[in-house]
């Protein structure tokens, strides 16, 4: 290798230096490393193409540096430097390249359900998967295929900002998942390691949910309000305005989730759900009145009929689905006071059915 370079020295310095401050510029401006933001193939078309740039002008910078009474009395941009280069770019080319087949192959693998109706929701939905559950109901009754791919205690926010997509919980919420849905990458859930309780079946869901072409679909139900709610998640941006954690407040998410699925899936009719009624036995309370922060529940139920109104999107209320809603009910139509129980599954069923027969007439 070049002599400058075995140690340190003003050359060895300037080219390291070139390097640094090429690779960071060339990175911010073909794209960098927005994996799980965009789909692979333009994320590492623009690492190859910045690191590509970067290499030719720093090895220019290290042949011109070379030029001296000592070493080199002309410039020589084609000597045994000129191999090592071309060493290290084959080698960057098959580590990268290597890693797109693979990418290529698992979106191969992906995508090939078409259920007429997809659930994204919470534990209303998900903490039944039998035939019991909400969603083998509604396929039975409209006839229709459903795959319901809701993960208990998910919200639609991000909810840990200091670090983000460290949280387990952060991984599986809407907004993560809907990135991975429209980008078709689903690599940062699945290397997740999950040790929170009763998310046994996550794995199961994953795989399911990637295997879905959501151009074949014709309604999503989108389920989360519960979680954020009870997770004090603000409704709106304390400043009101747009900006690179709208992830974190509930109105913000949704602008986020619907704009990107509008994006990409036009031609997918989007039907945002609101919880059931929810009682707190042991408190004495309900939703209606307990407020974990930022509003009751109804308060987040508002922000989403709006925003369905804003964008267009169907929206359903679980709220009357429980026909009466007495202190001593709670056990009538959930197990817990917020979980449904048998009757509350099959009302909450009924109702969405309701809803929904206009879709699929």
């Amino acid at each position: 290798p070049n002599i400058f370079l075995r140690h340190l020295n003003r050359t060895f310095a300037t080219t390291l230096l070139t390097f640094g401050v090429l690779i960071v510029a060339m990175h911010a401006v073909y794209g960098g490393f927005d994996v799980g933001r965009k789909k692979s193939k333009p994320v590492i078309s623009a690492l190859i193409l910045g690191t590509l740039i970067t290499d030719l002008v720093a090895y220019l910078q290290l042949e011109i540096m070379n030029v001296n009474d000592n070493y080199n009395t002309h410039l020589t941009l084609f000597g045994i430097d000129f191999l090592y280069l071309l060493l290290a770019l084959l080698v960057f080319g098959a580590i990268f390249g290597g890693g797109f087949l693979r990418s290529e192959r698992r979106a191969l693998a992906k995508g090939t359900m078409t259920p007429d109706l997809v659930i994204m929701g919470d534990s209303i939905f998900a903490s039944c998967r039998s035939e019991d559950s909400v969603g083998h109901k509604i396929a039975e009754a409209l006839q229709i295929e459903v795959s319901d791919v809701s993960f208990g205690g998910t919200g639609l926010c991000y909810r840990d900002p200091d670090g983000r997509l460290s949280y387990t919980g952060d991984l599986f919420c809407m907004s993560a998942l809907a990135q991975a849905v429209v980008t078709g990458d689903f690599r940062v859930q699945e290397s997740a390691r999950i040790r929170q309780n009763a998310t046994d079946y996550y794995p199961e869901r994953l795989k399911e949910l990637e295997s879905i072409d959501f151009t074949g679909v014709k309604v999503l139900l989108i389920g989360h309000q519960l979680n954020d709610y009870q997770g004090g998640v603000p409704l709106d941006d304390p400043k009101n305005q747009a900006h690179a954690e709208a992830e974190y407040n509930y109105r913000g998410a949704l602008r986020r989730v619907i704009e990107s699925l509008k994006e990409h899936y036009p031609e997918l009719r989007i039907v945002l759900v609101s919880a059931p009624y929810v009682w707190y036995p042991e408190e004495g309370t309900t939703a209606e009145q307990r407020d974990f922060g930022h509003g009751t529940l109804p308060e987040y139920a508002r922000v989403q009929r709006e925003m369905a109104e804003e964008y267009e999107t169907g929206w359903i209320s679980l709220w009357d689905a429980y026909p009466s809603k007495a202190a001593e009910d709670w056990y009538t139509y959930t197990v817990d006071g917020m979980h449904p129980g048998d009757l509350g599954r099959e009302l909450i069923a009924q109702k969405l059915t309701e809803e929904l027969r206009t879709y699929f007439q």
